[in-house]
């Protein structure tokens, strides 16, 4: 941000010197030097061509300011950050396997803590909080409530077989939740 700020700044300084420059300029700063300084006074079209190329750098220093702005994200909302962090947790949950001993209950949703780690994964600098809705809806919402999403998971069970023994002769299965993800802006309801 405070290239941001340096750029608009020069910007700005340039355009005062554009609007005051010409010949005022010439008298407070050049015309010293000059046994007769009205001889030597810039032309008109030296004063509006000093102008227009002062007014195409700020219009330059404007842009770049933009352009190092929305680089470095100081132009982002805080609906945008929060949208994008929950499209990155959908994207994390997705295709995400969790064993059948890491889920949670059916009160407190089953992927309650896949959701929360996503999330929380997706950004950290946001400070959202999940919270289970029901039938494993996820309310994401910032600490203050003025940005919610919902995130919806559905898990398909499958069993992944395991061989052991010392020869692998044996086999067992592992009951896992092969998670997919969806969501929406808003709260859910």
């Amino acid at each position: 941000m405070l290239v941001v700020i340096v750029l608009w700044g020069l910007a700005a300084l340039v355009i005062v010197e554009a609007v005051i420059g010409g010949r005022r300029l010439f008298w407070a700063v050049r015309a010293w030097a000059y046994a007769h300084p009205a001889a030597h006074e810039p032309s008109d079209a030296a004063v509006a061509a000093h102008r227009a190329v002062a007014v195409v750098l700020a219009v330059v220093l404007i842009g770049l300011g933009v352009a190092a702005g929305n680089r470095n994200g100081a132009f982002e909302t805080t609906a945008s950050k929060v949208g994008q962090a929950v499209d990155e947790a959908v994207a994390n949950l997705d295709s995400n396997m969790v064993m059948e001993d890491e889920l949670g209950t059916e009160v407190a949703g089953l992927y309650r803590d896949q959701v929360r780690a996503a999330v929380a994964e997706a950004d950290e600098s946001l400070d959202l909080t999940v919270r289970h809705v029901g039938d494993e809806e996820y309310t994401v919402e910032t600490s203050g409530g003025d940005e919610a999403h919902c995130i919806r998971v559905t898990g398909d069970e499958q069993a992944i077989i395991v061989p052991f023994g010392a020869d692998a002769d044996q086999v067992a299965s592992a009951p896992f939740h092969s998670l997919a993800a969806t969501a929406d802006s808003g709260a859910c309801r």
